[in-house]
């Protein structure tokens, strides 16, 4: 009968304003009844309290009422209704009140019907508090899942979820490659030394308390929906654990890595957060910590590990960790909602039209991987030519990020001979207009093409001008990747672009939390992509470069050429205007996986 009345409830349009507007407003004879009700029931919601202009009158909402009946109402104001009831919650007790038509009820009779309805009452309040809880699609507004769904998705997740809601465009796309590969593309490796002291129950519980204040961390994801794939929240936080003795040996280290990567996830359960800790005696550990990107982004990354270990820090010392009313990753998918239909907007036609695509291949001759060989190349730019960047950025007003685009449209352009190249550039993804965008946990970048026009020589001017041209892709970028290749006229099998650049966010790379009795170094990370080449750039003091490279299209050789080149260009492109900048030749290169 409670879920019976909550789905006819769900199914009357806008709460029944039409109606009113109809009978009230318009007379329509369609809905105007031939004889009023005997009873109307009327809920007023949450009247905690009624406050008037004046600051110094504030008075419960019961007497309000009670003021306005005795007052405000003419005695020969004859009822519409045998009986009227008006409900409410008042300073947190349920209040009703009663009126009735004295011609028709008698006050003994008006008094036995509040009397059975407060004892009918009593008794589903009980029957709810014992039985299991139920739950109906109502209870979901935003998922539009039928009975049928619901009930599957609650089997699928083990349990009644917190809420539901649908995907990003990011999402959905991650989503859709996993269903189609299931590889391990979107599992993401990061690892932190811990040197000290570690109390790894401690950390347990503060990861719980990261999961109750981020949703996200306890999501997990239904397809099976008609109307479209939804992410759930659990209602407990169900990540796994595991400590590991020996953790000083290298090939424990690397074989736990690949297993770990190997279990993969399953996308239906809340679990797709795994930790392992490696321990080297009681002051020496690795933290793995291993996730699938469906759930975080890169960006959110240094912020979930300053939290982390601030909880931890405040349980180990026994403090009571400060509640946090920051955003969650929901408010982002209502923001989302409230955009409309992105794709309808003509921005990224206009801005794609008469792009070709852009296919880089090495001019250097593929050499087949050997076991040594492994699919990052990592290189640091040195102290000098890092702080020339930078200062060529102060003194144009211009970004690292721009600087980047500018140096790699170069070179696509000259592999490609295409002087127009599009490329993928990795978005923040946080709207200036999402208060708390900046500390949203959860995946909010995305890839959107980015063109370059190289045709002429390097200037600042062009520099400023590319800038000012690309900070739109911010603003645009929350689509499907589906949507940039119909927007360039191309079909979904065809490829716009086979590279990526990404301006990483880890700003506590060279500043990891250290506690009373521990240091965290080292941070380190394994990602791969879905995309043939990543180039990924840690601005730091000691600019790190990364080329994420798929080993079945390239080859380490290639990168150290692109090594080459990539520094090449930063340097003819710093010094412009007054700096000159030599190249490097004691430049350092380390091959990592």
């Amino acid at each position: 009968m409670i879920q019976q009345t909550k789905r006819t409830l769900a199914e009357i349009p806008q709460r029944g304003i039409g109606y009113g507007l109809l009978r009230y407003l318009f007379n329509e004879p369609a809905v105007v009844p031939q004889a009023e009700p005997m009873v109307q029931f009327n809920y007023l919601g949450q009247w905690d309290n009624v406050s008037f202009d004046d600051a110094d009158v504030s008075m419960p909402s019961a007497r309000v009422l009670s003021l306005v009946d005795q007052v405000s109402v003419d005695p020969r104001n004859g009822r519409q209704h045998a009986l009227e009831i008006e409900a409410r919650i008042t300073q947190g007790r349920f209040e009703i009140d009663w009126y009735f038509d004295d011609t028709i009820l008698s006050s003994q009779e008006a008094q036995d019907i509040a009397t059975r309805y407060s004892t009918t009452l009593d008794e589903i309040i009980t029957h709810c508090s014992r039985a299991t809880l139920v739950r109906v699609p109502s209870d979901y507004p935003d998922a539009n899942l039928i009975d049928d769904e619901l009930q599957d998705l609650i089997n699928k997740a083990g349990a009644v979820p917190a809420d539901i809601y649908p995907l990003s465009p990011t999402q959905k796309g991650i989503l859709f490659q996993h269903l189609m590969s299931n590889d391990d593309t979107y599992i993401l490796q990061y690892v932190l030394d811990i040197d000290g002291e570690i109390d790894i129950s401690a950390l347990q519980d503060a990861w719980r308390l990261m999961a109750e204040r981020h949703p996200i961390l306890r999501s997990g994801f239904y397809w099976d929906a008609v109307a479209g794939p939804l992410q759930y929240v659990s209602q407990e936080e169900r990540s796994t654990w595991s400590v590991i003795a020996g953790g000083d040996d290298p090939m424990l280290f690397k074989r736990v890595m690949e297993n770990d990567r190997s279990r993969g996830f399953d996308l239906e359960t809340p679990a797709l957060t795994r930790f392992t800790l490696l321990s080297h005696g009681a002051h020496a550990h690795k933290l793995i910590w291993t996730y699938h990107h469906i759930l975080l982004d890169g960006w959110c990354v240094a912020r979930v590990i300053k939290e982390l270990f601030d909880l931890y820090d405040h349980l180990i010392r026994g403090d009571q960790p400060a509640p946090a009313f920051g955003g969650v990753y929901r408010d982002y998918i209502e923001w989302l909602a409230d955009q409309g239909a992105r794709e309808n907007r003509p921005f990224w036609r206009n801005y794609l039209s008469g792009i070709s695509p852009c296919v880089f291949t090495s001019t250097v001759a593929y050499q087949p991987a050997t076991p040594a060989d492994h699919a990052a190349y990592r290189f640091m730019l040195g102290h000098e030519q890092s702080r020339a960047i930078e200062r060529f950025c102060v003194d144009h007003g211009v970004t690292v990020a721009v600087v980047f685009q500018r140096v790699w449209a170069q070179i696509l352009a000259q592999n490609t001979g295409n002087h127009s190249p599009v490329f993928g550039w990795a978005i923040s993804g946080r709207p200036a207009d999402l208060d708390g965008a900046e500390d949203i946990i959860g995946l909010m970048t995305s890839i959107v093409p980015c063109t370059v026009d190289v045709a002429g020589a390097s200037t600042v001017s062009g520099v400023r001008e590319l800038q000012r041209r690309n900070a739109a892709l911010q603003d645009e970028g929350h689509v499907s990747m589906s949507h940039f290749k119909s927007a360039s006229g191309l079909s979904q099998e065809e490829e716009l672009f086979n590279t990526v650049l990404v301006i990483e966010n880890f700003e506590l790379q060279d500043n990891l939390p250290a506690g009373d009795r521990y240091r965290l170094s080292n941070l380190q990370w394994v990602e791969r992509s879905e995309f043939p080449l990543v180039l990924g750039l840690v601005p730091a003091e000691d600019f790190l470069i990364e080329l994420n490279f798929n080993h079945e299209k390239f080859c380490v050789a290639q990168m150290a050429d692109l090594q080459e080149r990539i520094v090449l260009e930063l340097a003819r492109l710093s010094s412009l205007g007054n700096g000159n900048l030599e190249h490097d030749a004691s430049l350092q290169c380390e091959t990592i996986s």
